[in-house]
């Protein structure tokens, strides 16, 4: 019978401490979801709802997950249009450069262009003087000049000769220029250009791109005279670029 009113008192006591226990664990389940659903709106860009107090720790008091707001969290939109702009920023600075640049690359290649005819006058100034002393070098040979007297003389006695001044006046005629300023460069031409080089064996190329009408002419007057002599030059026109390729025998 003691056994009896024992286990009886027992069980009573049991279920008393149960059920307090039951409604525990019943809490603490509902709030361990209602944290999980923090973390879970946290990590996915929602707003976080507030849950009231006295209804936390109840089942029907958790957000249904449809239900969640998505919008962005507070400042990402912010941030967005920040790197949009740092990238619109820095596309335009590296199509500046690149403009700067391609700049850069075509005034070096006009600056390049330009050298490379002046290179092409020099070479050409400086073998026609070489030509040009030749001339006067054979035009002593050809008892036309004195053996002493400096180019400068040699030249002017040389335009004195009746062959020069022939074929002088014809060349001037036939490019409508004037005798007075074609005789002029005929006296000027060799100081005009630059120091000599050897002429060698080359054929001297006459272009009257690198020349006015008159200086052309006195050239062409020179080579013309000397090319009936025993020694000619051998040399050729250029006349905007087609050759004429010259007798050095004569005509």
């Amino acid at each position: 019978m003691f056994k009896m009113l024992y286990s009886s008192q027992f069980q009573s006591s049991y279920r008393l401490a149960v059920r307090p226990l039951g409604r525990h664990m019943s809490t603490i389940t509902a709030s361990n979801q209602n944290l999980s659903m923090m973390v879970y709106k946290r990590e996915n860009g929602g707003v976080q709802s507030e849950i009231p107090e006295d209804k936390q720790g109840s089942n029907n008091s958790v957000p249904k997950i449809d239900s969640l707001e998505t919008t962005p969290q507070p400042g990402s939109n912010k941030e967005l249009q920040r790197f949009v702009d740092w990238w619109l920023k820095h596309s335009q600075e590296q199509e500046q450069e690149l403009q700067r640049k391609s700049a850069e690359i075509q005034n070096l290649k006009s600056a390049l262009v330009r050298e490379k005819a002046e290179r092409v006058r020099v070479e050409r100034h400086v073998e026609i003087r070489d030509a040009i002393e030749e001339i006067i070098l054979n035009a002593k040979s050809e008892r036309l000049a004195s053996w002493g007297e400096i180019h400068e003389i040699a030249i002017a006695q040389l335009t004195q000769q009746r062959e020069f001044t022939k074929v002088l006046h014809k060349e001037v005629k036939a490019r409508g220029l004037v005798l007075k300023d074609v005789e002029i460069c005929v006296q000027e031409i060799y100081d005009r250009l630059l120091h000599p080089w050897r002429l060698g064996d080359k054929t001297l190329v006459i272009s009257d791109k690198h020349f006015t009408a008159e200086e052309y002419a006195a050239l062409i007057t020179f080579m013309k005279v000397q090319s009936k002599w025993q020694r000619p030059l051998s040399w050729r026109e250029d006349v905007s670029g087609e050759a004429c390729e010259e007798d050095t025998k004569g005509r």
